[in-house]
């Protein structure tokens, strides 16, 4: 059985412009290492916005626009991660899995069907009191040399050698620590079953928000705990659920009730158990400081004032409804002879405003 580590780096924090690799035998044994570069046809921010870059990629600039795109790549790449009778594993491996994912979608490729362990989970695993699980932190708390960072074919070996302590440390292989650790393993499908399914939750909740303030009152029934007063959902109740917050804004306007965002006058502020949110952080600040004076409660307490149970919410279909109008996009400030831009390069191009 064979041993592949890889690691990829991004121009832009989501297009690729290396995809590095080392290829071992069981003993950890580098058999093969390499790293393939290309021109990530989208623009190099490696910072935020304006200032200095917080990362130094391997290669110049120029190197990656003479290279040659992804689509170049694919078969080769799509070759070395799905070759038999091998483990595949990486360092925050769902972050890569989900760089070659974009790629493949965004130049309409099928997605690179395997399995992959990740090596950062399984050092959670083993040490939850670290205080770091980046790569370099682990690196250095594991004693495993690495100077070259943010080169790809170097982390991926950085990351075998990681691999290699922390089987020594079981006292087992790859194939051992796979069965030890289950949860540490993902399959690039269903990290793109994930990202589909949340590409659709996000777009819920944004149509929530952009329709929130025009629910009007269906089948009216008065509601003393309701009438008149504004009530906000913690936004991460709305981000979660949307369509389930939908029908349950609706029972509060049929009650009497308004939709509010302003925690400041807000009268009832329904959280999501213990998740945090701006919306939450702010109110219990307010509390605090006795500047603010709304009533906080869960969910199924809201559901006992409006005499509603769960399955009793009619879910609104969101073929129904429709998103604000955008402004009109900025210009593709990509290179030339790239793919039409993508939602993510438009927002990427986008400089932040001086202050």
């Amino acid at each position: 059985m064979r041993y592949l580590f890889f690691d990829i780096e991004c121009s832009d924090g989501a297009h690729m412009c290396t995809f590095g690799y080392v290829l071992c035998d069981g003993a950890f044994g580098v058999l093969e290492k390499r790293d393939i570069v290309m021109n990530p046809e989208a623009q190099f921010q490696l910072g935020r916005y304006s200032g200095d870059p917080e990362i130094t990629l391997a290669y110049s600039k120029e190197r990656f626009l003479r290279s040659a795109p992804f689509p170049a790549h694919y078969e080769d790449i799509k070759r070395v991660l799905t070759a038999e009778n091998q483990i595949v594993a990486g360092h925050s491996v769902d972050s890569d899995i989900g760089f070659i994912n974009t790629a493949c979608e965004r130049y309409g490729f099928d997605t690179m069907d395997y399995e992959a362990m990740d090596t950062q989970t399984v050092f959670k695993s083993l040490h939850p009191e670290a205080k770091s699980f980046n790569l370099s932190s682990i690196c250095q708390q594991l004693g495993v040399e690495q100077s070259n960072w943010h080169k790809s074919c170097d982390d991926a070996e950085a990351t075998m050698r990681i691999a290699e302590k922390l089987c020594a440390e079981k006292e087992t292989n790859m194939e051992g620590l796979a069965e030890l650790f289950p949860h540490c393993r993902t399959s690039s499908a269903s990290l793109s079953e994930r990202r589909a399914v949340n590409r659709e939750r996000k777009y819920r909740a944004k149509l929530f928000a952009d329709n929130a303030f025009k629910v009007k009152p269906v089948n009216s029934v008065e509601n003393a705990a309701l009438n008149g007063k504004r009530v906000t959902f913690s936004r991460a109740l709305e981000n979660d659920d949307p369509l389930f917050i939908w029908g349950v804004l609706q029972e509060v306007v049929n009650g009497g009730g308004i939709y509010s965002r302003q925690i400041e006058d807000t009268h009832i502020f329904v959280k999501h158990g213990e998740k945090e949110c701006g919306r939450y952080l702010a109110l219990k600040d307010g509390l605090s400081a006795g500047t603010f004076s709304a009533q906080i409660i869960e969910m199924d307490a809201l559901l006992q004032i409006l005499n509603k149970e769960r399955e009793e919410i009619i879910l609104p279909n969101p073929d129904d409804y429709k998103l604000n109008e955008k402004k009109p996009a900025p210009p593709d400030v990509r290179t030339k002879g790239a793919p039409a831009a993508t939602l993510g390069d438009i927002l990427r191009a986008v400089k932040k405003p001086k202050r």
